[in-house]
C-alpha cells in the first residue's frame, strides 16, 4: 500500500478509536511507526502547574521512555 493509503487508513483507525477507547493502544502504536518514531501517547500538559498527563500511549513503552510515563488510565 502506498503511503497516502496507509495515511487514509491510519486517520480510518483513529476516528474509530475515538469510538472504541480499546483502541488507543493499538492506534498509537501505528501512528508512531507511520512517523517513524519508537513510541507514540497522547497527553496533556499544564504550563501553569508544569505537570503533564498521558492518556493513551502505544504498548511498546520501555526503557528510558517507561520511567517517565504516568498514566491516567
Amino acid at each position: 500500500m502506498d503511503q497516502a493509503g496507509q495515511l487514509s487508513e491510519l486517520i480510518g483507525e483513529i476516528y474509530d478509536a475515538a469510538l472504541d477507547p480499546s483502541r488507543w493502544s493499538g492506534v498509537l502504536g501505528k501512528a508512531g511507526r507511520f512517523v517513524g518514531g519508537p513510541v507514540a501517547a497522547i497527553f496533556s500538559k499544564s504550563p501553569t502547574a508544569l505537570t503533564g498527563t498521558v492518556y493513551y500511549h502505544s504498548n511498546d513503552v520501555s526503557g528510558p521512555y517507561e520511567s517517565s510515563i504516568s498514566t491516567n488510565t
